[in-house]
């Protein structure tokens, strides 16, 4: 058997030195493997040696009797003591329990010295525990000191007949746990009447290390049979016996029965604090199939009938205990009843409803999801998960959802158990395409076809949304340049019938004049909800005229032309159907396919070149603007020189001479003549934009420009790529090329849009110049703008007179949205009334006069008083003065001021009749809205801002006016960095860290701006140094912002910061430009050799000499750092290829 267990340990130091890392993950010690269970005995008895055996049922099993085999030493003092009980097997108590009872004794404060709870008493040995054993804690440990006397070693009957201590005295085994009230082994009781919780073996001293020492819990017997120890006392439900008994208890050890050594102390646990309502779910809740139903059990306990407000509050179960909703479904974060929140935060799919039995066929019963609510508060039901997307909450979270039933609110039955669903496996596309006749059944096979013919063309396996870029990233191969479909969103895909080059795919980098097409012969596949939620307003109706609809489950689309052959062809061009990723410089390899078709082309042999057309320019600059100007502005727009209006808005230009236009290339400048005057708020508003001006740089850019008030000015970006050319009589066209502001333009827009802002697409033909003559633009002297005067108030009536009407007034804000505009960030400006009182809001306009019928009710109310809204630096100046409302009749009438006139809905209004006949009219809605550019929040859309509701009284004339303040907005003066960084968080800055330099590019954004906001300061510190002065934000709200760190600035940590509405920050390190180099190898290469190393020596640690950590901990503690190194050099391999090298 020696021999054995020598080479068993042999073995165990072999592997131990060969494994990884053993003495890192045990480096703290053999306290640590005394935590952990010994090895198993079972072990040992298959090696035919007796040695102490794992725990009887649970962890910590009682001694047994059974014939013993002969004695032998025991090898290994780790194990704990083996005994035996008649007439079952019965394995000792685990060493593991020892070692941990061990711990307790040595590790637990020192005995209070309190007077004993409990003494077992008898005329031979007795019992005496210091400390409490009375309701105790039931949920922590209680450590007592156990002293017994009387357990003479000379005893009758107490020499041990089982090893390991067979032949001589066997010790008294000292016991926490709970026995059986007939437990004793004496009187021949098995030892499933016994379920130990802690345990100590008193033996005579010489014995001691027989049994594993004090680790494994042997304790002294003196001679004179006394000893002392402690036991830790812990109520552990697992190993409560029905009907059993907590205490301390004694009797003899290894196999003997002596009926004096037992003992009885009782332990008893106070009742644990009562537990408020609970859910238990038995079934899976979480990564759940979303396609599928999963059926759960719900349990719920402590949901007491009698808690208070438990009532229900409205039928069915009005005035009794309403039960509670078991409910699954979308809630939000904020879904409590008892909080107030209504039931739109709640969307259920699936619900039952608990309540006592009586009141179950009040509800429906069973069929109509009643369950029963047991008395004790208890219930059980099952309910049916499914990720119904119809009923999913925006921001709602899945769960089940306990509350009170029937409109009581408890907040204690309110619980919420989290519920997850898998992510759905995504489709797998694979693009094909087929082209089949007229008739949409009968597949192309190589008929000759000619202009005119109809073809039916189907596509699968597109993948909808694969054509677009990371979130966030502004451009790139799958999404394009971003125009006119935001680079981070679907491009869709194109399907053409054009004659391409051999050689024609974007994948490869091929331009798009191998593509040649007409216009009429190209539809853009997009889904529905891309074209509905992702393509810019501007662009939508452009796109919309050539969208087909791509099936966003299957990819599928299905597209019928008239087959149109181009203009132009392109050298051993092939006609046929070609598919390729939409957009504008996108590219998607997998999306390019042709089919191609046997087209009788035209015969081109003897044509001669056509007389060329005259070329023109047809744009509307923008629409809004043009609105806000003839509407908002009370202005005109002008026809200057050659230019023309068109019936939808827009001008036209004819083409001059001049120019570096090349017809080859197609490329170069291209000149119009023409111009067109903007004027408005009585002169305060002068623009010209004339001459225009387009310059092709390649296929897909261009850049318009114009004289702007006699100045030449970059106005628009155009992209061509988006636009449809064609060409006729030897000129070229591009229809419907989407344009965008450029930076230099801003301010002639009077800083309504930001740079990027879309404007109207763009028309134009390059070909025969017109023999009309440039036009110089004639600038409008700006006039000041008369500020009209309150009417002159008539004399007051004094009130007191008998039978006098009090004065009448008129209470309204004109449009708090308006005001909020104004004085905000875009137009800076502020809000100045005169002969008004009140404020903000609601001005108090007094009455001056009237032609009023007292018996219909009707006439016309004059009232005093000026309110003006300014901004832009003076170009907005809209003045609302001496309003008049006219009463047409009972629900209708009419307000007017400042030129607009706004319909009254008196019918919505709360009426009422004075005592002197004094009308008035409260809340009354107002129809109509003031309409300019550049609206932010309360705007009714295209630039219009909606009226405020008005209160007025028709009474007498006379009221005293004036006493409103002026409003300033808080945005018009200039900002000045702050001192220190006002914020250090909010910012994400999107330059990788390694690039950060000196002189280096750095990137950044952030969120929670004003929309529209400008001037937002970009400061960096240490010392604050200005890098924008001018930043702005988005519709949005958010601000990105690309700009060059100063060449000379010091490496080290800095802070870089937005200033505006709000500030946001972050701290940055700047690398030496020598470091940032080297930083990312020296950041990410690890070697394998080093990991190897590292794990040489913490094998080299190995286990500590005479260690009792059993053979199986350091194989899971080497194999786990195994995994973990095998995990970082992964790591390692990863990280080399982000970098884009193994080496």
């Amino acid at each position: 058997m020696f021999a054995r267990r020598g080479a068993r340990r042999g073995l165990a130091a072999i592997l131990v030195s060969a494994l990884v890392a053993g003495g890192v993950f045990l480096g703290v010690g053999t306290a640590y493997a005394e935590e952990l269970p010994a090895e198993p005995a079972a072990q040992e008895v298959a090696t035919g040696v007796e040695q102490p055996a794992a725990p009887d049922e649970q962890a910590a099993p009682e001694p047994v009797e059974e014939a013993a085999p002969a004695p032998e030493p025991a090898a290994e003092p780790a194990a704990g003591p083996v005994a035996e009980e008649e007439p079952a097997v019965e394995e000792d108590p685990d060493a593991a329990e020892g070692a941990e009872d061990s711990r307790a004794e040595s590790d637990s404060p020192a005995p209070t010295n309190e007077p004993a709870a409990q003494v077992a008493r008898s005329v031979g040995p007795s019992v005496e525990v210091v400390g409490s054993v009375s309701d105790l804690d039931p949920a922590g440990d209680t450590v007592v000191t156990v002293r017994g006397s009387g357990f003479s070693p000379d005893t009758p009957g107490a020499a041990g007949t089982r090893p390991p201590l067979m032949g001589v005295f066997g010790g008294v085994y000292v016991v926490f746990g709970s026995f059986l009230e007939e437990w004793r082994p004496s009187e021949g009781v098995s030892s499933s009447a016994r379920s130990v919780v802690s345990q100590k073996w008193a033996v005579l001293a010489e014995n001691m290390a027989g049994i594993g020492g004090p680790d494994a819990g042997a304790v002294e017997m003196r001679e004179d049979g006394s000893f002392e120890t402690q036991l830790t006392l812990r109520q552990d439900e697992a190993k409560a016996l029905a009907d059993g008994r907590w205490g301390i208890y004694t009797y003899s050890g290894s196999g003997a029965k002596v009926a004096s050594f037992e003992t009885y102390t009782p332990v008893t646990f106070a009742d644990p604090a009562p537990v408020g309502p609970s859910v238990e779910v038995v079934g899976s809740v979480s990564d759940l199939d979303p396609a599928g139903d999963t059926v759960v059990t719900v349990r719920g306990s402590g949901f007491s009938p009698d808690t208070p407000g438990a009532a229900g509050t409205r039928p069915p179960l009005m005035g009794v205990f309403g039960g509670v909703y078991v409910v699954f479904g979308s809630f939000l974060e904020e879904w409590r009843p008892s909080e107030g929140v209504s039931s739109s935060a709640r969307s259920v799919v699936s619900q039952k409803w608990a309540v006592l039995a009586e009141n179950m066929a009040g509800i429906g019963g069973p069929d109509a999801g009643a369950v029963e609510m047991r008395e004790d508060g208890s219930f059980e039901t099952q309910l049916t998960l499914r990720q119904d997307e119809a009923k999913a909450l925006a921001d709602g979270r899945w769960g089940i959802y306990t509350y009170s039933g029937s409109g009581a609110k408890v907040a204690s039955f309110e619980t919420y158990t989290p519920v997850t669903f898998a992510d759905p496996a995504p489709p797998t596309f694979e693009p094909e395409l087929e082209v089949f006749l007229a008739d949409g059944t009968t597949e192309y096979s190589g008929q000759e076809v000619k202009e005119g013919d109809t073809l039916v063309v189907k596509g699968s396996g597109f993948d909808p949304f694969v054509n677009t870029c990371l979130p966030g990233v502004m451009s790139c191969e799958l999404g394009g340049i971003g125009i006119p479909i935001p680079a981070d969103k679907p491009q869709g895909t194109f399907a053409v019938f054009g004659h391409f080059a051999e050689n024609w795919r974007p994948s490869n980098g091929v331009s798009s004049d191998q593509r040649k097409m007409d216009s009429s012969n190209r539809a853009w596949a997009l889904a529905e909800e891309t074209l509905e939620n992702d393509v810019p307003v501007a662009y939508r109706d452009v796109i919309r005229s050539e969208w087909v609809e791509l099936d966003p489950a299957t990819g599928s689309f299905t597209w019928t032309v008239t087959l149109k052959e181009p203009a132009d062809l392109v050298d051993d061009g092939r006609f046929g159907i070609y598919t390729y990723a939409g957009g504008v410089s996108s590219r998607n390899a997998d999306h390019e396919l042709a089919v191609l078709l046997n087209f009788a082309g035209k015969d081109r042999s003897g044509e001669t070149d056509p007389e060329v057309a005259e070329g023109d320019l047809s744009w509307g600059i923008k629409e809004s603007f043009r609105t806000y100007v003839e509407g908002g502005a009370g202005g005109a727009i002008t026809l200057l020189g050659a230019a023309e209006r068109a019936s939808n808005g827009t001008f036209g230009f004819p083409q001059i001479a001049g120019g570096t236009w090349d017809p080859k290339t197609r490329t170069g400048e291209v000149r119009y003549a023409g111009g067109v005057g903007f004027s408005g708020h009585g002169g305060g508003l002068a623009l010209t934009i004339a001459d225009p001006k387009i310059t092709v740089t390649s296929a897909t850019r261009a850049v318009l420009y114009a004289k702007v008030d006699n100045s030449l000015l970059p106005i628009a970006d155009i992209d061509l790529g988006a636009a449809t050319r064609s060409g006729t009589a030897g000129a070229v066209t591009w229809t419907g090329a989407l344009s965008t502001l450029r930076a230099e333009a801003v301010d002639a827009f009077l800083g309504f849009y930001p740079a990027g802002t879309a404007l109207d697409p763009v028309t134009f033909t390059v070909g025969a110049a017109s023999d009309a003559e440039p036009t110089k633009p004639v600038t409008p002297t700006p006039q000041p703008t008369p500020q009209p005067k309150p009417e002159p108030k008539p004399i007051p009536v004094d009130p007191s007179r008998p039978g006098a009407q009090q004065a009448g007034s008129l209470t309204w804000g004109v449009s708090s949205a308006f005001a909020s505009y104004a004085t905000g960030a875009i137009a800076k400006g502020g809000v100045v009334p005169n002969g008004v009182g009140g404020g903000p809001g609601g001005y108090v306009f007094p009455q001056a006069g009237s032609s009023w019928n007292a018996t219909s009710q009707t006439g016309t109310v004059r009232y005093s008083g000026v309110v003006t809204f300014t901004g832009h630096n003076g170009l907005l100046n809209e003045t609302f003065a001496n309003p008049v409302v006219t009463v047409t009749s009972a629900t209708t009438g009419s307000i007017s001021a400042g030129g607009h006139t706004f319909g009254l809905d008196l019918g919505a209004a709360s009426k009422s009749v004075g005592a002197n006949g004094e009308v008035t009219w409260s809340g009354v809605p107002v129809s109509g809205a003031i309409c300019g550019g550049g609206s932010t929040g309360g705007s009714t859309g295209s630039g219009c801002f909606a009226a405020d509701p008005a209160t007025f009284t028709v009474g007498a004339a006379g009221g005293v006016g004036g006493g409103a303040a002026a409003v300033t907005s808080q945005f018009g003066q200039k900002r000045t960095p702050a001192a220190a960084p006002p914020a250090t968080a909010g910012i994400t800055v999107i330059t990788p860290e390694e690039e950060l330099v000196p002189g280096g590019e750095i990137e950044l954004r952030a969120s929670g701006f004003e929309p529209d906001e400008r001037d937002i300061l970009v400061v960096l510190y240490s010392d604050p140094i200005v890098l924008d002065d001018s930043a702005g934000a988005d519709a949005n709200g958010d601000v990105r912002w690309i700009g060059t760190l100063p060449e000379d600035l010091e490496p080290g940590q800095h802070t870089i910061t937005l200033q505006g509405s709000v500030n946001a920050g972050k701290v940055i390190t700047v690398l030496d430009s020598t470091d940032a180099d080297t930083q990312q190898d020296e950041t990410t290469e690890i070697s394998v050799e080093e990991a190897q190393t590292a794990q040489g020596q913490a094998v080299a640690a190995g286990p500590a000499e005479n260690s009792s950590v059993p053979v199986w901990v350091w194989w899971i503690a080497a194999l786990a750092l195994l995994a973990a190194a095998g995990a970082t050099s992964g790591l390692v391999v990863a990280q080399r290829r982000a970098n884009g090298g193994d080496s």
